[in-house]
Parts: C-alpha cells; sequence; structure tokens
C-alpha cells in the first residue's frame, strides 16, 4: 500500500511539473504586435509596440471632432483599440480610404486593391482621404513598406513588423 502511495504522489507530482512547466508567464513566449494609446505624449499617440521597439503610428492633433465628444484623447483610445483588434483577426496589412455613412473613412484590407474591410477612423469634411492617409503615417518613422495605386486608390502597405502574421 506505501508503494501505491508513492506511486500515486510520484504521478501526480510529474502532472504538476508537466503543467507548470507548460503555464510559462506571457512574458517569456514570444510575442507580437500590441497597439495602444499613449496619452502621456502631446498630442496623444497610437503606439506599435513591437519586438524592435516601440513605434508611433498616428498622432491625434485634430479637434474638429471634440463636439462629438471625440477628444483626440478618446479618438486615440478607440482607435489604437481597432487597430489591435484588426491585427489579432488577420485584417491589419493595408491602409486605404472608403466611404461609410457618407462620410470619408481611412480603413484596413488584407490584400493590395480589396475592399474595406475595418473602419480604423472618420475623416473631417472637406479633407482629402488621400492626402489625410499619406499624412497619418509619421514621415520621421517607417511605418510603411511601400504605397501604390491599385484601381485609381491610395494603398499603403504596412512594414512587417505592423502587420496582422
Amino acid at each position: 500500500m506505501n508503494n501505491q502511495k508513492s506511486g500515486i504522489i510520484f504521478s501526480v507530482i510529474v502532472i504538476l511539473q508537466g503543467f507548470l512547466s507548460a503555464c510559462q508567464p506571457v512574458d517569456s513566449l514570444p510575442r507580437g504586435t500590441d497597439y495602444s494609446c499613449d496619452l502621456t505624449q502631446n498630442p496623444p499617440a497610437t503606439i506599435a509596440r513591437t519586438s524592435k521597439g516601440d513605434i508611433p503610428v498616428i498622432r491625434w492633433k485634430s479637434t474638429f471632432f471634440e463636439g462629438s465628444g471625440y477628444t483626440p484623447e478618446n479618438r486615440c483610445m478607440e482607435v489604437s483599440e481597432r487597430f489591435q483588434t484588426y491585427y489579432q483577426t488577420g485584417l491589419l496589412h493595408y491602409l486605404t480610404t472608403g466611404v461609410q455613412n457618407n462620410q470619408d473613412i481611412i480603413c484596413v484590407t488584407r490584400t493590395n486593391g480589396g475592399n474595406c474591410s475595418g473602419l480604423l477612423l472618420t475623416l473631417e469634411p472637406g479633407d482629402d482621404p488621400e492626402q489625410v492617409l499619406n499624412d497619418l503615417v509619421d514621415p520621421n518613422v517607417r511605418t510603411i513598406e511601400r504605397s501604390e495605386r491599385t484601381g485609381g486608390k491610395l494603398y499603403i502597405e504596412l512594414i512587417p513588423e505592423l502587420k496582422s502574421p
């Protein structure tokens, strides 16, 4: 009976060791990119946290939508969450322009020449969508791999660190 108890205890210990080694802290596992809003910057900025460091993606300067409750801080938080969601669902490869509810938008798509798969942000009335798209990427940081026109529309391909896997 004593040997049987020892065998059971040994088996439980082996199982626990296997279980505990499988439950490594998340920080020790390889990570992709995390998008978040950095409110400590002025203006607030959507940041991509990558294995190669933090990359600012959008700096939120416009106050146009404040009357509707969308301060630069609110827009930063909402759009950063969208970036993260689109990254996790595999939609974040290209940025392009589109129209939703009769308003010009910047959106994401998986393919060059593809239709909008998800809204990133709504533009101010009178904005030139392609100019905003060009201005969207920080000129001091290399965030795009290439941009090209497909079907008369501008598509900006994100660098591998910023794309969905």
